[in-house]
């Protein structure tokens, strides 16, 4: 069964010369993809989202790079969590024993009003982009801060109270992309 790749040529070009990574060098593919491996591995330092370990197992493997020793380490982590499981003969069935596996894992969000993995990734995903977006529409449009989020907020559909929060928290990253993929 073919999967797909976790990127694309196309947005790769554009991320990878965001983070300061000529992409006129033949090798520009691998840096781009060890550096994003590089990074999955700060954040999951950072917040345990059991999510990157599998995003940074499928980069490695489908870039042939070896897997690295964080992702090694949240699989023999995870490995040992379902062997006490089998060792203790702990059977729930069904969707139950379903939700306590995931939970033990680190899936799932840790109670009411709290954001689950997969979603926290795609938050953080989707808020790098929104920052970029308002940093662009300061920088390349020459509008205001206000001007910008409420630009990218109708553009985007979302409250501009949500956009300003994601700039706010990913300003000086999205400056260091634009800065990285306009400098001479």
């Amino acid at each position: 069964m073919a999967l797909n790749k976790p990127w694309d040529e196309a947005t790769d070009k554009i991320e990878a010369k965001q983070n300061g990574i000529d992409v006129s060098q033949p090798d520009w593919q691998a840096k781009w993809r060890r550096l994003a491996i590089s990074r999955l591995g700060e954040s999951y330092a950072a917040n345990f989202n059991p999510i990157l370990p599998w995003v940074g197992l499928r980069f490695a493997m489908d870039s042939e790079l070896p897997i690295p020793e964080w992702v090694l380490g949240y699989f023999y982590e995870s490995a040992g969590i379902l062997n006490q499981l089998i060792r203790d003969g702990t059977r729930r069935g069904g969707r139950k024993e379903t939700e306590s596996v995931g939970r033990m894992l680190g899936f799932g969000a840790d109670g009411k009003g709290q954001t689950s993995a997969f979603r926290e990734v795609t938050l953080q995903d989707r808020d790098t982009k929104i920052a970029v977006q308002v940093v662009c529409g300061i920088e390349v449009n020459g509008w205001s801060q206000e001007k910008s989020i409420g630009e990218v907020a109708r553009d985007q559909r979302l409250s501009e109270a949500t956009v300003e929060r994601a700039y706010d928290r990913y300003r000086v990253a999205a400056e260091t992309r634009l800065s990285n993929f306009i400098k001479p």
